[in-house]
């Protein structure tokens, strides 16, 4: 365990410095990746200023704390904590952790406020950095909309630099093709280094075997594989971790962005809906049809085949602004 000292500064309402406390490194992964337990006195405001640069971090907490009672402000902006609502996590039974959340730009310092005293806290942060990518001809996604499968980019691709999964994947079928938000910055044109922190932030913090969508749509309508099949089978017949807990026969599509208001680009929407009519066409399903989810549970819900995250979860992804469109892209997709 390797110890470092950083810059904590305790504000006062007079804005004078009251403590500098130790954070010390749980873990990390050469400069992508690392793990800071902080240890707070007091309730208050403090200004954590790190050794390294990263573009997203997550927090977490007791199990016994609330996110409501913490601000983080992040270059002068206020963000929001929100739990992370999946059932597979991981990485402790005492903590909670929050949803990952975009810095926008390589940041090294974040401010922090408690309204009570929250006692110990850990924050991941990471800093995944961009790849090579060859040249993809993306306009051909955009030619116009027939059932072949669309150009996307390559786990080995956008994965490069990373520790890849080494667990086999598990296979599944698909009735419900779930439609996600990643709930990240609408302004972020570092697609692919939100990718590679999406994955990142499952695999180290969350504790999976690989990122949890299928497939992720960037806002300039790029198509990144998600869940690696590894030769074993094809992507999207991977078994995901996207559906609280309840991943069997899904198949997840997460739209980078945040569309609780905004709606996704056009690049975008053309993009998911060409991925949705090439699957469709090739498992045969009818994308105006509902069925059981989970089947055979007492509990199953009758969902439609394409769904939203919230139609089976308690959450309120994929954003109201797209949810409202899935009703139109069934039948676009049908038609």
């Amino acid at each position: 365990m390797k110890l470092f000292v950083i810059n904590i500064i305790f504000l006062l309402s007079v804005y004078q410095i009251a403590v500098a406390q130790e954070m010390m490194l749980e873990a990390h992964e050469g400069d992508v990746f690392n793990a800071w337990q902080v240890d707070f006195q007091n309730h208050g405001q403090y200004i954590l200023k790190f050794p390294d640069s990263f573009t997203a971090f997550s927090v977490l907490i007791s199990v016994s704390g609330h996110f409501d009672e913490i601000s983080v402000t992040v270059s002068g902006k206020a963000v929001g904590l929100i739990p992370f609502g999946e059932d597979e996590v991981m990485f402790s039974d005492s903590l909670q952790v929050s949803d990952i959340v975009f810095t926008g730009k390589a940041i090294n310092e974040i401010t922090i406020s408690f309204s009570q005293n929250i006692g110990r806290i850990f924050i991941h942060t990471y800093h995944a950095g961009k790849v090579y990518l060859p040249e993809y001809h993306l306009e051909e996604n955009f030619s116009g909309i027939d059932c072949s499968k669309p150009l996307m980019v390559d786990q080995d691709q956008w994965r490069s630099g990373l520790t890849p999964p080494i667990v086999k994947p598990t296979y599944t079928l698909t009735a419900h093709i779930v439609i996600h938000h990643s709930a990240g910055s609408n302004t972020s044109v570092n697609h692919l280094e939100d990718v590679r922190n999406i994955y990142l932030y499952h695999t180290k913090t969350l504790g999976w075997d690989d990122i949890g969508y299928n497939f992720l749509i960037a806002r300039d309508g790029t198509i990144y594989s998600g869940r690696d099949g590894q030769g074993w089978m094809e992507d999207d017949f991977v078994k995901g971790a996207h559906f609280c807990g309840k991943n069997t026969n899904t198949m997840g599509i997460c739209l980078l962005g945040e569309y609780s208001v905004s709606l996704p680009t056009p690049q975008a929407l053309f993009s998911l809906k060409k991925l949705i009519l090439w699957k469709c066409h090739k498992d045969q399903l009818n994308p105006l049809d509902s069925a059981l989810h989970p089947p055979g549970s007492d509990t199953a819900l009758l969902l439609p085949v394409i769904c939203g995250h919230r139609d089976g979860c308690s959450t309120e992804c994929p954003g109201t602004a797209a949810y409202v469109l899935l009703p139109s892209l069934r039948s676009e997709v049908d038609s």
